[in-house]
């Protein structure tokens, strides 16, 4: 906690100067500076800036124990020495008579109920310092107040306040002052809601400054800032309890912020309860921000106050605009001024105009009898597909009857989502593979190789030999069979050579297992060697020559199409030996069922040596 001090006794300019004698220590001044407001209206210790309505009385009474409210700190370096007021139980008597809605008179009696500091401070005393125990009475306080303005007409409320302290304490013992001190002040306030909040901004003039140490008891400037939560501020049968935080500021006009010991600041908070409607309970507590004089180390209190209780703040109404159909909105609101109606409707009445049980605020189709599943519309089909607009997810699409989620009014073109139309789908409510016309991947013989990349989908074979037990010359691919090695003729003539037998009996072989291969394109390529129409004849007949084999090897002939391209594809340079024997070709491509047949890469297709066509 930040150290507080009411006196920086001059003499101790060092540790180890000169002591004060007792005798230069004075006691004529009130120390005390809490107050109460007289009036419940207050917030604590700061006051409300209106004057309560009517002829209302109030009075109080509060108990409070304060540490250390004057203390001796050494010049020198700002060491703490001692108190010359260590402990303070005091209390105070106020009342308050308010008349005319405008005018207030209170008073405030202060009582010391008991001081207490020790015989001696150290290094700061010779001897022993007088006692200052025992009750007394402190300065009497009368406090006139005027209220200038209301929130409820004005922006915040407003009052002047003439405050005197008459020395009735006997200047001694720090109870009381041997001069009159006149406080005028300014009190502003607004409630907002259940919050409420005050300032106020004063002043104090002493006819007599007194003079301890290096402490002058002269005129001060001082603020009050509060703010407190009333729970029944705005609703009469809320908890009657108010919580609040109120601050204290100030400082001395005589060489101000210079001296250490006339600087003013605490915080204080406290609890208000009303335990009736005239009688309330409060208690709090403050600790001291500065080291000021009369400014405590900490300080509890509570008490008692008797009075009517402060109503609870109405909103005042305002409106002056006219309401022609009194149903609680003025006209400039009211979109049916001239019709009763609820607020939530902006005071139109609520109409059905077509009778269909939906209110023609909310009817999409209001003169037209609907459903209030479709906001008061009837039902349509835009699309025909028998499902109503309102079910419909797809309503300008309809829907394709198949069995599978026929309901939702959308068409659905691939049934199981593979990336296969359905038309084209030989599984359609099952997820497969574009490569298998959208089935699923099986593996007949289980030798981990699926049934459309197998040569042999029904023997387990090798992998390296495309699933069969012997070596392939054939690999199928996607959209065609991919031979590993070349058909040979005989030279410029459409006879096959007996050493392509193996090589197109494989081709039978994969044909034969493969039935979802509906055409294969027999393909005869030659080089730019010789006359182009020959080139072109001798490719038709070639290829014909290796259909009329395959058929006589069981492939079904409506299954191959053979076509001559002659010269016009070539797959190589045509201006070297090598590219020449690749240009002279026979290829296999699929036209017909397995289009997409998942692509492999192998070895070459044709020979590598220089031939005539």
């Amino acid at each position: 906690m930040v150290s507080r001090t009411a006196l920086v006794l001059v003499a101790l300019l060092t540790a180890s100067t000169a002591l004060a004698q007792t005798a230069n220590v004075p006691s004529n001044f009130a120390v005390e500076r809490f107050r109460l407001t007289p009036s419940r209206t207050g917030l604590l210790d700061t006051e409300w800036g209106a004057v309560p309505k009517g002829f209302v009385w109030d009075v109080g009474l509060w108990v409070g124990w304060a540490k250390n409210p004057l203390v001796l700190y050494r010049l020198a370096d700002g060491t703490r020495v001692g108190p010359l007021l260590e402990d303070r139980v005091g209390a105070g008597l106020v009342g308050a008579v308010s008349f005319l809605d405008r005018f207030q008179i209170g008073l405030e009696l202060p009582l010391v109920l008991g001081n207490g500091r020790p015989s001696s401070i150290g290094e700061a005393t010779i001897g022993t310092l007088p006692s200052i125990a025992g009750p007394g009475a402190g300065d009497l306080r009368v406090m006139p107040k005027v209220g200038i303005l209301r929130h409820e007409d004005h922006v915040v409320d407003l009052a002047l306040l003439a405050n005197v302290l008459i020395p009735t304490g006997g200047a001694s013992r720090y109870v009381g002052s041997s001069g009159f001190v006149i406080q005028p002040e300014v009190a502003v306030s607004r409630p907002f809601g259940n919050l409420r909040t005050a300032v106020n901004l004063g002043a104090a003039f002493r006819t007599e400054q007194q003079q301890a140490l290096n402490l002058n008891i002269g005129h001060e400037l001082n603020v009050r800032l509060a703010g407190a939560w009333r729970f029944n501020q705005t609703n009469p049968d809320a908890l009657p309890l108010e919580l609040g935080l109120t601050l204290l500021g100030g400082f001395g006009l005589e060489r101000p912020f210079k001296n250490a010991n006339q600087a003013v600041g605490e915080a204080k908070v406290y609890g208000a309860f009303d335990v009736t409607s005239w009688m309330q309970l409060f208690a709090g507590g403050g600790v001291g921000l500065t080291r000021g004089w009369g400014v405590p180390d900490w300080r509890i209190f509570g008490g008692l106050r008797f009075g009517p209780a402060a109503q609870p703040t109405r909103p005042v109404d305002k409106v002056t605009e006219p309401d022609s159909d009194g149903d609680g909105l003025v006209d400039s609101q009211d979109q049916c001024p001239k019709e009763p109606g609820p607020r939530d409707r902006q005071g139109c009445p609520l109409r059905d105009t077509d009778g269909d049980g939906v209110l023609d605020a909310d009817d999409a189709c209001p003169t037209v009898k609907g459903l209030k599943e479709n906001k008061g519309c009837p039902d349509a089909d835009r699309d025909g597909d028998g499902i109503t607009d309102r079910l419909d997810r797809c309503p300008a699409e309809k829907e394709d009857v198949d069995t599978f989620e026929d309901t939702d009014g959308c068409p659905d073109p691939d049934n199981d989502a593979d990336g296969v139309l359905d038309t084209a789908d030989g599984c359609p409510l099952v997820k497969g593979a574009p490569e298998n016309k959208g089935c699923p991947d099986v593996d007949t013989d289980g030798d981990g190789l699926v049934d459309r990349l197998d040569n042999c989908p029904r023997e387990a074979g090798d992998a390296k030999n495309n699933g069969c037990k012997q070596k392939q010359l054939v690999v199928i691919e996607s959209g065609k069979l991919r031979i590993l090695d070349t058909v040979y003729f005989k030279l410029n003539q459409a006879i096959i050579e007996t050493r392509s037998y193996p090589l197109l009996d494989n081709v039978a072989a994969i044909m034969a297992e493969h039935t979802e291969i509906e055409r294969l394109r027999v393909e005869g390529h030659t080089d730019n060697q010789g006359n182009d129409a020959s080139n072109l004849k001798l490719s038709q007949a070639r290829a014909e020559a290796v259909k009329a084999y395959l058929v006589k090897k069981g492939v079904q002939a409506g299954r191959l199409e053979p076509v001559g391209f002659g010269e016009a594809r070539p797959i190589a340079d045509n201006g070297t030996v090598p590219g020449r024997a690749k240009n002279r070709r026979v290829e296999f491509n699929i036209v017909g069922g397995a289009e997409g047949i998942e692509k492999r890469e192998t070895g070459p297709s044709t020979d590598t040596f220089e031939k005539k066509n």
